[in-house]
């Protein structure tokens, strides 16, 4: 879903911010590949974006996902 879409003007008014300063590259690294190959909406609606070209200016641990066994109910 887009602005567009919402009835929201931002054609010449948006743009994008590719520094990231909340969260570290290497979570930046490891969300972009886990969104490779999704489709995303661009803030306009003028078609698909990219998460090309972001960086973070911070540096942390590599984040780690695992499995877990889902709750049963009794």
């Amino acid at each position: 879903m887009s602005l567009a879409s919402l009835g929201i003007s931002v054609s010449g008014r948006s743009s994008r911010l590719r520094i990231n300063y909340r969260s570290t590259e290497e979570i930046l690294t490891w969300s972009t590949g886990v969104l490779d190959g999704t489709n995303i909406d661009g803030l306009g609606g003028e078609g698909s974006d990219s998460l090309a070209g972001y960086r973070s200016l911070l540096h942390g641990k590599r984040p780690s996902a695992a499995g877990h066994p889902g709750a049963t109910c009794a």
